[in-house]
């Protein structure tokens, strides 16, 4: 599905994301088609979240980091997520899936 996958993601690097689908990129699917992707970063952090629009009423984007949340405890991995602060939306979901926000905020600062 690398094909679906490269034009559902925001990611534009087809290695990197060959990398996540080897490292366990859970997939949506409704009637045959790649509605929705999750992933993990290379640092294991959960992303890569992407829900086609028309399908963002269905939930899809909920269902699959809960997926993702289960295979990281399978796992005995730590599942967590960067969320940037101002990504309300996602820190809401975080948030209905039982994710403890931490109060600690991190600034990444760009050369």
């Amino acid at each position: 599905h690398l094909e679906q996958v490269i034009a559902l993601s925001s990611h534009t690097d087809e290695d990197y994301l060959k990398t996540c689908i080897q490292e366990g990129m859970l997939g949506a699917f409704m009637d045959g088609k790649l509605v929705g992707i999750i992933g993990t970063h290379k640092e294991r952090a959960m992303g890569l979240l992407e829900v086609l629009p028309e399908y963002h009423s269905h939930h899809i984007g909920y269902y699959l980091e809960a997926a993702m949340i289960n295979a990281c405890l399978l796992q005995d991995r730590v599942p967590f997520a960067r969320i940037s602060i101002d990504n309300t939306a996602s820190l809401q979901m975080q948030e209905r899936l039982g994710m403890v926000i931490n109060e600690h905020i991190v600034q990444v600062l760009l050369p």
